[in-house]
């Protein structure tokens, strides 16, 4: 059995956004030595099977660009077999084109930013010839779910912050964007504190050979993520990781409880934040979330 991840941390320092605003996030890298240290002290990981991909220029990391971001995920899934345990973490901005396919109920593909991105001003705002360098949901699923084998697990946090052309500040000097994380992996069986559901199979897209995978999103699609720059802290992130290491033991339905309950107790009432789970299974909700 194997345990490997791979994590990604982006804080774009020097970028501005479509807007011409910063595109500058400052939690990203404060949060990945808490992951690093969380997976090799609480989760049993070899810090050498740890890839690290970051944009922090004091550090031997990986740049995330998208070459590197695409080839550290295939070398993860890379000669996958029964009970290998695979974890992937992205912490950085995401965004949403034109579905053109029909695989998308909203109509909506989404991405994430490598640090690389670059976009055409001329282009329309949701094509996706606007923009270089992005990587999409479908190319995200292929690579990590669709040829999952039997026996295999697979772990996605996307705590992505969604940005769609503005930037706000709020009291409590947290950063707004917009966010459509919840289905980042297109997994057909969603959790979350209003219930279980399944959707449709997306049409066109491959099943899993039979693999458990599973994804934890920032937030509800169509919802706002948060991120505290006093602390440089990603709200998600941060409950995730304090839960944890408080109480190592959950249930699927304990961990979302908990994450909805800390990230709300960080907004204070002021904001909703809703984080959601994805399976490409019918998950029993109090069996124990394993990575």
């Amino acid at each position: 059995m194997r345990r490997k991840a791979v994590l990604v941390a982006i804080s774009y320092e020097g970028q501005q956004g479509e807007d011409g605003n910063s595109f500058f996030l400052p939690a990203p890298l404060d949060e990945l030595p808490r992951m690093v240290k969380f997976l090799v002290e609480r989760r049993d990981f070899a810090a050498e099977d740890i890839v690290i991909l970051s944009d922090n220029s004091a550090m031997e990391h990986i740049r995330p660009t998208c070459e590197n971001i695409l080839g550290q995920l295939k070398a993860l899934m890379a000669g996958a077999a029964s009970g290998d345990h695979f974890f992937f973490w992205y912490n950085g901005h995401g965004g949403q084109v034109a579905n053109e396919n029909g695989t998308e109920s909203d109509n909506r593909d989404e991405f994430i930013y490598p640090v690389d991105w670059s976009h055409d001003e001329t282009k329309p705002s949701l094509s996706r010839d606007r923009y270089k360098n992005i990587i999409l949901d479908d190319t995200l699923r292929e690579i990590l779910v669709s040829h999952l084998p039997a026996g295999a697990r697979l772990v996605v946090g996307s705590f992505i912050l969604f940005y769609r052309h503005f930037f706000l500040k709020v009291i409590h000097k947290a950063l707004i964007d917009s966010c459509n994380s919840g289905t980042m992996l297109d997994l057909h069986v969603i959790l979350s504190l209003t219930g279980k559901n399944e959707e449709p199979q997306p049409h066109g897209h491959k099943c899993s050979l039979e693999g458990d995978a599973m994804s934890i999103s920032a937030s509800f699609d169509g919802q706002q993520a948060w991120q505290k720059e006093d602390a440089k802290r990603s709200l998600l992130t941060k409950a995730f990781l304090q839960t944890l290491n408080e109480n190592p033991t959950q249930t699927f339905q304990g961990l979302l409880q908990n994450l909805n309950t800390l990230i709300s107790n960080d907004l204070n009432g002021a904001h909703e934040q809703n984080p959601q789970m994805g399976f490409n299974y019918n998950v029993n909700q109090c069996d124990l979330f394993l990575i």
